[in-house]
């Protein structure tokens, strides 16, 4: 399954990445999905001291954009950088779905790369 179509089963009313608005939005949309489920795992007393705090650190993550790197995607994303987003942001999902902490960390940098990327 292609990481566009993936995200539209995952995320409701995704808004994908076409255009700038519709970037802006799908950012939003995205860092939200991963921000309610690392808020729902908050409130579970299944995690130990060192995963409560990698938790909180991935909810700012999700709670605020990297500005510097979204600057450079927002308007002038390249057909190559707009893909490499798609692909780090269902990794992003997967990897929350599956309250993969390693793995999120590694989404959220290869997101952050991808629209440094030029």
């Amino acid at each position: 399954m292609e990481a566009d179509e993936f995200l539209r089963q995952r995320i409701p009313q995704y808004a994908g990445l076409n255009d700038a608005q519709a970037r802006r939005l799908a950012d939003e949309q995205v860092r939200a999905y991963a921000g309610e489920r690392l808020a729902a795992m908050r409130d579970g007393d299944a995690l130990t001291g060192g995963d409560r705090q990698r938790l909180e650190r991935l909810l700012m993550r999700a709670e605020f954009a990297n500005q510097r790197a979204f600057r450079q995607f927002d308007e002038l994303a390249s057909p190559a950088q707009i893909d490499a987003v798609c692909q780090a942001d269902a990794e992003l999902v997967k990897a929350v779905d599956a309250s993969d902490f390693s793995a999120l960390e590694a989404a959220f940098d290869r997101r952050d790369e991808a629209m440094l990327r030029r």
